[in-house]
This record gives structure tokens, C-alpha cells and sequence, in this order.
């Protein structure tokens, strides 16, 4: 037995789907894909999920560091971060570029007066602080030692007097300022000799 088959299809209502409907750039008519112009600079995403972005062009991976990176918008996509050369992002809380450093003064610190281990950072950006460590050098006198988020106390402890050597402390969960508020750091008992380094980072 032979059995033959005829396909019968409407060129004219084909065409017509194709450029008035699924074939259009239109959100929610065109292809599964952004349609992007290829006119720069004017580069102007048209259709799918908004980016997290301030440029015109929505992009899948970013490179580079912006010194002041903003908090995620709710319903918006995010981008992967890359280093300069490409490489994603894997170290632990945050890429190099956004780092901070405190280094102990000469001497230690011998009164009460707040240190600041961190100024204030821009609007929306704060200061974490990922590990520290400490020396009291005094023979006799012992102190208490605080870390300030601006005036307010958030980490605190007791150093006692001619400590041989530093002790490192590392916070598995960063310590959190607010956002652009110094990091401040202070003994409570004038006469010791503390010393401190302190690293963290900033972002919102």
C-alpha cells in the first residue's frame, strides 16, 4: 500500500505572521532575544529585563570596578563582575579595587580619642571590616578597646597589659557600618599602647 502526504500551507498569512508578529523587535512580539542597535554610541536595549546599569546597554559580564557601585534594584537583573582582564570574581566578599587598609601609628594609641580606620564613604556605600589585629604594648595598663560605627559602638574588647605579641581576629561575618559613616576605632583607658591594623572593604 502506498501512502502519500500533502502539505497545504497559506504563503500569504506565513509572511504576514512573520514580519507583523514573531519577527518583530517589539517586547512581547519579537524573538526571544534583545534587540540591540548597532549605531554607536547610542546603544539602546529594546525589550527584555531591565539591567542593573546605569548605561544604555545591557550587558551579560562587566569588567572594571566602579568606585562607587550601587545597591541591586528589586526585579532587575544583575551583571556577572570581572576583573579587568575578564577573570569572574571569586575572592571572598568583595573584588581588590574595593579593599581598605589601616596601618597602626607610630607609637600606638595612648588616649581615648576616636581613630578612624576608615572614612566615610560615598552615599549608599559602606564600610565592612573584615579583620583586625591587636597589640597592647603597655606594661601595666590594661584597656578596653572598641570599633565605632561612627559613634556607635558595634565590637568591643579587653586588652591586657604587655602583651607579647598581636592578636589577629578574623570576622567570618564582616563587621557592617552604615552607609557613608566612618569606621572608628577607640581605647577606653587612657595610658595604654595599643596598636591596630584593620582591613575590610566598601560597597553598599
Amino acid at each position: 500500500m502506498k501512502v502519500q502526504f500533502v502539505t497545504i500551507a497559506d504563503y500569504a498569512e506565513l509572511t504576514t505572521e512573520i514580519t507583523a508578529g514573531r519577527g518583530q523587535s517589539v517586547a512581547g512580539q519579537g524573538l526571544g532575544v534583545n534587540v540591540l542597535s548597532t549605531i554607536a554610541p547610542s546603544v539602546t536595549p529594546v525589550g527584555g529585563q531591565a539591567r542593573n546599569t546605569s548605561g544604555a546597554l545591557p550587558v551579560l559580564a562587566a569588567t572594571g570596578y566602579s568606585a562607587n557601585p550601587t545597591a541591586v534594584t528589586t526585579a532587575r537583573g544583575v551583571d556577572l563582575l570581572a576583573t579587568l582582564i575578564g577573570a569572574l570574581v571569586t575572592k571572598p566578599f568583595s573584588i581588590p579595587e574595593a579593599d581598605w587598609q589601616y596601618a597602626a601609628a607610630a607609637g600606638g594609641i595612648i588616649n581615648t580619642t576616636d581613630v578612624v580606620l576608615r572614612a566615610a564613604a560615598a552615599a549608599g556605600i559602606r564600610n565592612y571590616v573584615t579583620s583586625i589585629d591587636l597589640r597592647n604594648a603597655h606594661a601595666t595598663v590594661a584597656t578596653e578597646v572598641v570599633i565605632k560605627d561612627g559613634a556607635t559602638v558595634i565590637w568591643r574588647q579587653l586588652l591586657p597589659a604587655a602583651m607579647a605579641a598581636p592578636v589577629e581576629i578574623t570576622f567570618p561575618t564582616p563587621l557592617r557600618g552604615t552607609a557613608a559613616t566612618a569606621v572608628n576605632f577607640a581605647c577606653l583607658t587612657t595610658g595604654a599602647q595599643v596598636y591596630v591594623n584593620a582591613q575590610g572593604y566598601a560597597a553598599p
